[in-house]
């Protein structure tokens, strides 16, 4: 327990650390609109001790500075918007579309009147729909009562709308890193590359990196353009402590990302105190 939680509060001050850092103020002759985007992976990783807490104490992190931004521009000023999107999980029980609408907040197309209020509103609600989200999605308490996540087909097909251009865009993503799901008949294989991570059971040796690289193993390049994003992967979490899953989890993200020339990105190993994996080529 107390390991857990010295692990949970490395997480929480380490993305308290990330997100003033990426939200220093910079002299501009109008205001940059801020769109902070929190992506969750609701599959059998919500089985961990206290993980949903944990999920609800970063996402309220996240809005404090989305707030806090708002009110730097006197409220009625604000473009900015938060949006908390779900990872598509076949056979899912949850109506996402109706969740989603309830957990985005879009302060442009707001009327200037109603911006405080519905602000206020939204922060009040947040924490309680949360909790009940994550009720909602308990299916059991086996890892095979839960369906994987598509975290791959997010990308591809629905990240290039959430994002925007000409916008400072935060993508937190709040996952233990596998892109695995129940069936494999929905993973796609381009030679060596793959929309999951199956491809796992194909590195188990000593010289994994050397092989993966050698023979261009690894996670399916998404070929869009993305806006410039500012990415936080927060929970990565091997589901075994043997065979560098670990490792392979922290590389094959940073390669997936850095592929796709996102801007700045921030890997969070959940069970390692010391510095986060991180790259930056803006």
């Amino acid at each position: 327990m107390k390991n857990n939680r010295q692990h949970f509060v490395f997480i929480f001050l380490t993305i308290l650390l990330l997100l003033a850092a990426c939200s220093r103020p910079k002299i501009h002759k109008h205001p940059v609109k801020e769109n902070y985007v929190v992506l969750l992976d609701l599959s059998d990783r919500i089985l961990a001790p206290h993980q949903a807490g944990q999920d609800i104490a970063v996402i309220m992190q996240v809005f404090g500075r989305f707030e806090k931004k708002v009110f730097s521009q006197l409220i009625v000023n604000s473009n900015d918007k938060f949006s908390i999107r779900i990872i598509p999980q076949e056979g899912s029980p949850l109506d996402i579309d109706s969740l989603e609408n309830l957990l985005m907040l879009d302060m442009n197309v707001l009327p200037l009147r109603k911006k405080k209020t519905r602000l206020l509103a939204f922060k009040k609600q947040l924490k309680p729909t949360l909790e009940k989200l994550y009720k909602m999605a308990w299916q059991g308490n086996k890892p095979k009562d839960y369906q994987g996540v598509d975290i791959w087909r997010y990308f591809n097909s629905k990240l290039g709308y959430d994002l925007q251009k000409d916008c400072s865009n935060h993508l937190i993503i709040l996952t233990d890193g596998y892109f695995d799901f129940e069936s494999y008949k929905y993973s796609i294989k381009k030679n060596n590359r793959y929309t999951s991570t199956l491809f796992f059971d194909r590195l188990n040796r000593s010289n994994w990196k050397a092989y993966a690289e050698k023979n261009n193993i690894g996670l399916l390049t998404i070929n869009k353009k993305f806006p410039k994003t500012i990415v936080t992967v927060v929970g990565i979490n091997p589901k075994s402590q043997v065979l560098d899953q670990a490792d392979k989890l922290l590389f094959f993200w940073r390669k997936w990302l850095q592929e796709m020339d996102f801007g700045t990105c921030n890997i969070i190993d959940k069970n390692n105190t010391g510095k986060p994996v991180s790259y930056t080529h803006l």
